[in-house]
């Protein structure tokens, strides 16, 4: 049902639309869905889908709209060239397609400059994707066709994602939904139980995974729910040229040692462990190895 609902604020032309939810109740369907509906009832027109990382679009939701287009009669796959990273109309490539562009703050054109009498851009796990994206996407909502649809987790208790449902002046102008285990059918009971007791119903973890709703913003909380989720999901892109850096840990006499170690990008390694030395001895050491 929640889904008809989408669907529906989509056709009477609802040009903003968020949905937070917990795990598993169809997001990404809905979106693919959409996806296929703008290719096949739209011209000229730009679907536009992003995310916070490459493995949620690659991993999720563009195999999720090339599933549903595996189910068209023939005769509509045939009009088609299907891609890794994007869908075109075969006889107007440029015209009417269907692409997946990761979202990061230091490249935030992914959804910048989208202009076609129909524009939909998709943001899949919209809690995480950086604000500058979000600034840039405005101009693509300048047609009169355009709309932005939002879906994910609520893990993060500010931006944009937060904005559309909470932030007046903003809210007014959006279609929100929340959709909570219980709203559907696909979540399991086993799934709920199992978040229930090793978390506990009091949690961020049972709020966000069961009950789509947004974390609490506790005083005492040391890390908070959205940098952990933040952490485990992030793309982690390793620079170039990027100088050696070395930490030493000084223990001088005693039972504990000396380490030196160095780290470049992601990858670390212990150069030298030693002990029974003062801090000149240690300094000399240490130099004596950065000069060899």
């Amino acid at each position: 049902p929640w889904q008809e609902t989408v669907l529906r604020a989509f056709g009477r032309g609802e040009r903003g639309i968020a949905v937070r939810s917990c795990h598993g109740v169809g997001k990404t369907a809905t979106a693919a869905w959409l996806t296929w509906l703008m290719l096949l009832t739209r011209f000229p027109q730009k679907t536009i889908a992003t995310a916070p990382t490459s493995a949620q679009l690659q991993g999720a939701l563009v195999p999720e709209i090339k599933m549903w287009g595996t189910r068209l009669p023939p005769v509509l796959q045939a009009l088609f060239d299907v891609k890794a990273s994007g869908i075109y109309l075969k006889e107007a490539p440029s015209a009417s397609y269907f692409e997946a562009r990761t979202s990061r703050a230091e490249s935030p054109e992914a959804l910048q400059g989208i202009h076609s009498d129909y524009v939909l851009l998709i943001g899949d796990e919209a809690s995480g994707i950086p604000e500058q994206v979000y600034e840039a996407s405005i101009g693509s909502m300048s047609s009169e066709e355009a709309i932005t649809l939002l879906i994910g987790n609520p893990v993060r208790t500010s931006g944009f994602f937060y904005d559309t449902f909470h932030r007046p002046g903003i809210r007014e102008r959006w279609f929100t939904i929340k959709v909570a285990h219980y709203d559907s059918t696909r979540v399991s009971a086993e799934f709920v139980e199992d978040v229930r007791r090793r978390y506990g119903e009091d949690s961020d973890a049972f709020r966000v995974r069961c009950l789509g709703e947004f974390p609490k913003a506790d005083d005492n909380t040391v890390i908070p729910f959205e940098w952990v989720q933040a952490a485990r999901e992030r793309d982690v892109v390793e620079a170039e040229n990027v100088k050696r850096v070395w930490g030493l840990d000084v223990a001088r006499f005693g039972s504990d040692r000396n380490v030196l170690a160095e780290r470049t990008n992601r990858s670390g390694r212990v150069l030298d462990v030693w002990g029974q030395t003062d801090l000149m001895e240690t300094a000399g050491r240490v130099a004596a190895r950065g000069n060899a």
